[in-house]
């Protein structure tokens, strides 16, 4: 039921990219674990056979591995934020 947007930019020697998700509902204390290998927001899911919470583990791992990095934070009105940042050369 939410929206997501994506927005992307240069400014000096790096590129932003920015994914915005007004349907995602985490926590701040959910949002510490949810680089880590295997681990889901919600154990209670049934589609467990179709993820196996590796997705953002290896966007990160891809992106240091570009030279960036990547962040993600909830916004005051509770929109969830990826933020990658790259080199651009």
């Amino acid at each position: 039921g939410g929206e997501i947007r994506a927005t992307a930019g240069k400014t000096g020697d790096a590129v932003h990219i920015r994914i915005a998700n007004t349907g995602v509902r985490l926590t701040a204390e959910q949002i510490e674990h949810m680089f880590d290998a295997f681990w889901r927001a919600d154990d209670a899911r049934g589609d467990t056979d179709l993820h196996s919470g590796l997705g953002l583990t290896l966007v990160r791992r891809m992106v240091a591995a570009l030279g960036g990095l990547v962040t993600a934070h909830i916004e005051k009105d509770g929109e969830f934020i990826v933020q990658i940042t790259l080199p651009a050369s």
